[in-house]
């Protein structure tokens, strides 16, 4: 996939195009800006939506002024998001309602049946900000510590490895039913309500392999209880530089969760061009580099065409998934 690869150069580009639309949008924003979040507080959503939140607070300022409208994130959990989609989708296309999502956005899409909205037709995507990659852990009681020995393990008994995830339609669930197709194996899908429940399932060894983040697997992987096998990125991971990618033995997989904003469709251009290049500069900023470091998280940045392009490359990728694997959320 383009997009990590150009991403980060989109910054300047973004950059020359802020210099005609700052001027044409001064008074954006005229009251306070909602970032609708569909996820609980605490998690990456959250997290990266409140840090955005505060510094886009400050960066469109009014002249003359220390201080200018909040932009205020509000918690709209439910459904894996849909709840604060469906919100969105309806609000009004001033540029005053935003929402940072991720890529459930899309395979929500096509995960439940008779397609609630349209990812791309339905909204318009605003900025990129960053992505977070997975590393696929072990139980050591699998026996299994690599790619290789995982997929000649999951040849010789189909259907005999399991694997949590946080539930029916997470990406983690997805990025199973990924592997299992580009690696020609069938493994067991054991769905859980949350990745907190999953993780502590595979730490017990009631179930034998799991999707997680690299910030929540970091403290198990140093402490013994899980292997990590590879991670899901295509490269290497610098917070797990000794971890091979899945794709240097699986070529060409991918899969992580990428996070963005979104608003209504129909947000006036030089609205989308002023909030894209505003977002570039805080995402590209060195402490925003450091505290998504941190988080095991990497900068990921692209202008609004790339960012359509993006949501129409992961629909196509992702129905194909859902299509092979011939999961949805009412299977019959």
């Amino acid at each position: 996939m383009m997009f990590h690869r150009r991403g980060l150069f989109g910054l300047a580009g973004t950059a020359v195009l802020a210099r005609s639309t700052h001027a044409q949008a001064p008074d954006y924003p005229t009251r306070p800006v909602r970032i609708i979040v569909g996820f609980p507080p605490g998690g990456a959503s959250d997290i990266l939506g409140r840090a955005v939140a505060q510094e886009l607070t400050k960066a469109l300022a009014q002249p003359g002024h220390t201080s200018g409208q909040p932009f205020v994130v509000e918690n709209r959990g439910g459904a894996n998001s849909l709840i604060a989609t469906q919100e969105l989708i309806r609000a009004a296309p001033d540029g005053h309602t935003l929402m940072m999502t991720h890529a459930s956005y899309v395979t929500n899409a096509l995960f439940y049946p008779g397609h609630p909205y349209d990812p791309a037709r339905d909204a318009t995507g605003i900025a990129t900000v960053a992505r977070s990659p997975f590393v696929l852990l072990a139980n050591p009681s699998l026996g299994a510590r690599s790619m290789a020995e995982l997929i000649r393990m999951a040849k010789a008994k189909p259907g005999g490895i399991n694997y949590a995830s946080p539930g029916m339609g997470s990406m983690q669930h997805l990025s199973h039913a990924l592997l299992d197709s580009q690696a020609d194996i069938r493994l067991t899908h054991v769905p859980y309500n949350g990745g907190g429940p999953a993780l502590n399932d595979l730490i017990a060894g009631h179930v034998s392999l799991m999707f997680s983040t690299t910030v929540q697997a970091a403290p198990f992987i140093q402490g013994g209880q899980l292997i990590p096998i590879a991670v899901s990125s295509a490269r290497r991971l610098p917070i797990l530089p000794e971890v091979p990618a899945i794709a240097e033995t699986v070529p060409g997989f991918e899969s992580d969760l990428w996070h963005g904003i979104i608003g209504p469709k129909g947000i006036p251009e030089r609205t989308v061009a002023r909030l894209n290049e505003v977002v570039g500069r805080i995402v590209g900023s060195p402490e925003m580099r450091a505290r998504l470091a941190a988080q095991g998280t990497e900068p990921f940045l692209t202008t609004p065409a790339e960012f359509a392009a993006l949501l129409a490359s992961e629909t196509e990728k992702w129905a194909r998934v859902l299509r092979e694997a011939g999961v949805s959320a009412n299977p019959t």
